[in-house]
C-alpha cells in the first residue's frame, strides 16, 4: 500500500519522554504536598493530554482549580528540564531519514502542549518534519481529529495517510480522520489493543516501504 504521509506520536512513539514526564508530574504533586508517583504509575495514567493526566495523577475529587495550577507546574518544570531524561527510542532516528529520503511527508500529532513539542522535536529530529502539531487553545486534544487534521494543513499532496501511535488514543484518531493505523510495540499503551503492530523500526519500514 502506497503512502505519500506519514503521522508520527509523538511520547512513546518517537521518543522515550517517560522519565522526564515522571520528574514533572512529581514536581506538581509536591507543589500540593501529595506523594511522588513511579514511573510506572504515571506511564499508567498517561496517554489522553496533560489535564487527564493530572486528573489520573492527583487524587479522585480534586478540584479543578488546582489541577489547572498543576498544570501550571507542570509546564513551568518541562519548560526547564525537557531533555534531563529524554532520549529517542532505538532506530527510530535512522526510520525517519530513510522514510524522508524515500519522498514521504513527515508529521507530529500529539497532546503534548504544542510548544513543548515543537522544543523537543527541533531537539532530537532537526529538520525532519514537515509539521508539529500539538494541544493548543481553539484544538480538541486525541482522539478527535483537529490536532492531526493542522498538520495536515501545511503538507501538499497528502496522499494516502498513515497514523503511527503507542496508545489506543492513537488508534482512535485514526478511524477519527479516516487515516490508516499501525501501532508500535514499545511505548507506553497496551500494545495488545493495537493492531496491526510493529515490533521495532524494521517493521515500521517493511510496512510502509515493502
Amino acid at each position: 500500500m502506497s503512502y505519500g504521509t506519514v503521522i508520527f506520536d509523538l511520547d512513546g512513539t518517537l521518543l522515550d519522554t517517560l522519565g522526564d514526564l515522571t520528574c514533572a508530574v512529581n514536581s506538581a504533586l509536591s507543589g500540593f504536598s501529595f506523594p511522588p508517583l513511579t514511573k510506572e504509575e504515571v506511564r499508567a495514567r498517561i496517554g489522553d493530554g496533560l489535564r487527564v493526566l493530572m486528573e489520573r495523577c492527583f487524587p479522585e475529587g480534586t478540584d479543578d482549580a488546582t489541577i489547572t495550577a498543576a498544570m501550571d507546574i507542570f509546564c513551568r518544570y518541562q519548560k526547564e528540564h525537557l531533555f534531563d531524561n529524554t532520549l529517542p527510542y532505538e532506530g527510530v532516528g535512522e526510520m525517519l531519514d530513510t522514510l524522508k529520503k524515500a519522498g514521504l511527508r513527515l508529521c507530529v500529532a500529539t497532546n503534548k502542549e504544542e510548544f513543548l513539542a515543537e522544543r523537543v522535536i527541533e531537539h532530537f529530529y532537526p529538520n525532519v518534519f514537515h509539521a508539529v502539531c500539538g494541544r493548543c487553545d481553539g484544538r480538541r486534544r486525541k482522539p478527535w481529529g483537529d490536532i492531526p487534521m493542522a498538520a495536515l494543513e501545511g503538507v501538499e499532496n497528502t496522499g494516502r495517510v498513515l497514523f503511527i501511535g503507542d496508545y489506543i488514543t492513537d488508534l482512535l484518531t485514526a478511524k477519527e480522520c479516516g487515516f490508516d493505523f499501525l501501532g508500535v510495540d514499545w511505548g507506553y499503551g497496551d500494545s495488545a489493543l493495537l493492531g496491526p503492530l510493529a515490533q521495532n523500526t524494521a517493521e515500521v519500514l517493511k510496512f510502509i516501504l515493502p
